[in-house]
């Protein structure tokens, strides 16, 4: 099974530029909505959530102490470091606007928020998980676990470890050494992240596999209707 989402790929500067902010949400909206009763296994989105957004359940679309870091790292360090949430992610790549300008990354950051405000968390990550890229022919969890031989729904701890490191490596047609190396390097530490027995990883282990505590964890929220239905 695939999410089917609305092509952005190919679309010019041009036609991304006319479309607003409230159909960009809508655009996200729609592709949330579709993972209703999508689940991959709970060692999948745990890998994810510990190596890409560890404060994930803390924090509402944006995570300040990621932007902090991220900020002293270029004035201290002129080295980039990441500091976007699974919710900007997700943002960037279903709504295809990655143009380095601030003002798609202000336009990113309300998006992040006002989705995290409407829909449950653990919806928010298993939809980044539909959409993300993973290599080469994996263009969503479905296709990656496919071609990796993986089994989506009762992955083991190494499988889901493999996979998602795809996410900041991903996997070109013929991989070479030095990419290869880094996908196995990767893998191994996102193994050692998920099996830490620290609180931090206890708690995100425990909703996770407490989902729907919230009633229908991928029913948007009011605020989402009002802003949606505002145009």
């Amino acid at each position: 099974m695939s999410l089917k989402r609305p092509a952005t790929r190919g679309e010019t500067t041009d036609s991304l530029g006319r479309r607003s902010l409230i159909e960009d949400l809508k655009l996200v909206g729609s592709c949330i909505e579709q993972t209703r009763n999508l689940r991959p296994s709970d060692e999948i989105i745990l890998a994810l959530i510990v190596s890409e957004d560890k404060r994930f359940f803390r924090h509402k679309g944006v995570d300040p102490i990621a932007v902090v870091r991220a900020v002293w790292s270029i004035i201290a360090r002129r080295r980039l470091q990441g500091g976007s949430t699974i919710e900007q992610q997700l943002v960037r790549t279903i709504t295809g606007r990655k143009e380095l300008t601030v003002t798609r990354k202000i336009r990113e950051v309300v998006l992040a928020s006002l989705i995290a405000l409407s829909y449950d968390k653990l919806c928010i990550a298993v939809t980044y998980l539909f959409v993300a890229y993973f290599g080469w022919r994996m263009n969503g969890i479905y296709e990656a676990c496919e071609r990796l031989k993986i089994n989506p729904e009762s992955s083991s701890a190494a499988e889901a470890a493999a996979l998602v490191a795809r996410l900041k490596y991903p996997e070109p047609s013929n991989p070479n050494n030095a990419r290869i190396r880094n996908i196995a390097q990767r893998t191994d530490y996102i193994q050692i992240l998920s099996a830490r027995k620290t609180p931090e990883v206890s708690i995100i282990r425990r909703t996770i596999a407490e989902p729907g505590k919230n009633g229908d964890k991928c029913r948007r929220s009011q605020i989402f209707k009002v802003i949606s239905n505002s145009r």
